[in-house]
């Protein structure tokens, strides 16, 4: 390969990291404040981090008042996220998975989420909450 090349290829490289960089970190906020917002009772704006129909409010709260997810969302303080994530586009439409991670200050109890690209935003489009008990 030529010197050129190579260069070229690198700053591919490198351009290609700083998106998936900030996409994770828009994904993490994005996933952050959505467990805020469900641990406060504030559906409507839960609801607007949202792509689609996937969830209405009464579903959100439906899911966050279940004595299981309540108790799991009790006093949130946040998220330690885990390492990476996997970014995928198809057909011009970007997926963003992010690794199974845990709520600070609740050991065991773990949250993932999966997104989709909307302009700049990630909106969420899945995501599980699960006790380690």
């Amino acid at each position: 390969m030529k010197p050129a090349s190579i260069a070229l290829l690198s700053v591919f490289l490198l351009l290609s990291g700083c998106g998936f960089g900030a996409a994770v970190d828009s994904g993490r906020a994005a996933g952050d404040r959505f467990l805020e917002l469900m641990a406060k009772g504030d559906y409507q704006q839960a609801r607007e981090l949202c792509s689609g129909l996937e969830f209405s409010e009464e579903a959100l709260k439906a899911f966050a008042t279940d004595p299981g997810n309540a108790a799991m969302l009790k006093d949130y303080k946040g998220i330690d996220w885990a390492s990476g994530g996997q970014l995928e586009t198809v057909d011009g439409q970007s997926t963003l998975r992010l690794p199974r991670s845990e709520l600070k200050g609740k050991p065991g109890t773990t949250v993932v989420f999966s997104f989709q690209q909307q302009g700049n935003d990630w909106r969420i489009v899945g995501f599980a909450l699960k006790s380690g008990k």
